[in-house]
């Protein structure tokens, strides 16, 4: 079901609050900010529509059939994040099942998580016995902040990416460490020769992307939010058999290689790292 687009319009930019935006000649359904260059899908659903999207209990069936394979992903990840993480205490927002909390336990002194759907909350418990909060950061109440908070594929959903970052440099201690993980919806190779070409959001999406990050956007909206750039690169996102894991790897590390020298980013996804200023 393609969304009503009548009562969703943006009147702002969702990355810097500037009213200057166009249309996006023949992607009539992408806006961008005249000011800071953000892609954004305008119309959008509102944050009660996606909300129930991911709340439906079949959402995560998937992931519950690759727990594996997702396992492999999060050691990933965990492992990329050695390199910049802080010691203390992690808070993860938008933890999903919990697989990456249960995996981290072991690294940090206390890992909270934070999810907007029920089922995930309760598919955490039961796997992995984990109490994950539910509610978005800018609605929750902490006793505490965290030296290391993660956001893996989750600034893309959230309606206002600047307010959702300026909450998380809150949250954050003293030259706290944020990670995130973004797709490369603008300048993958993919997109770059239509094989993945974007399109109106419809419900039966498998995600729900509505702003579309580049390099240089989310290098400024997180400066804007008071943060330090301190490492960009590539997500090591994929999920697939074992078997497949070495292809995988390959196109990761050719795809590193060439972002290293030419600042030229073709892999799918980016992966940032910013320290609180």
């Amino acid at each position: 079901m393609r969304i009503d687009a009548s009562s969703m319009r943006e009147s702002e930019c969702p990355g810097c609050l500037g009213t200057r935006f166009s249309t996006i000649p023949g992607r009539e359904f992408l806006s961008i900010c005249d000011d800071c260059g953000l892609v954004f899908d305008n119309p959008r659903p509102t944050p009660e529509v996606i909300a129930a999207y991911y709340n439906k209990e079949t959402q995560y069936d998937t992931w519950i059939q690759n727990l594996e394979a997702r396992d492999r992903l999060w050691t990933r990840r965990i492992r990329k994040m050695s390199q910049h993480r802080k010691p203390g205490t992690l808070l993860d927002v938008g933890a999903g099942i919990g697989q990456f909390l249960n995996l981290a336990r072991g690294e940090y002194e206390l890992v909270v998580g934070t999810e907007i759907s029920s089922s995930a909350i309760e598919i955490a418990k039961r796997l992995y016995n984990l109490d994950i909060l539910k509610g978005t950061i800018e609605s929750l109440h902490f006793e505490q902040r965290f030296d290391n908070v993660t956001a893996f594929h989750v600034l893309e959903h959230v309606h206002q990416p600047a307010a959702f970052l300026e909450r998380c440099n809150q949250l954050l201690s003293p030259a706290g460490r944020l990670f995130l993980a973004v797709p490369n919806d603008l300048g993958s190779l993919a997109s770059r020769v239509g094989r993945h070409a974007l399109k109106p959001i419809e419900l039966s999406d498998a995600e729900i992307h509505l702003s579309h990050f580049t390099k240089r956007t989310l290098a400024q909206i997180l400066s804007r939010c008071g943060f330090n750039l301190i490492h960009i690169s590539l997500d090591p996102f994929w999920v697939v058999v074992s078997s497949k894991e070495y292809l995988q790897n390959i196109r990761y590390i050719g795809m590193g290689v060439l972002n290293r020298f030419t600042k030229i980013n073709l892999y799918p996804t980016i992966w940032a790292v910013a320290q609180r200023s």
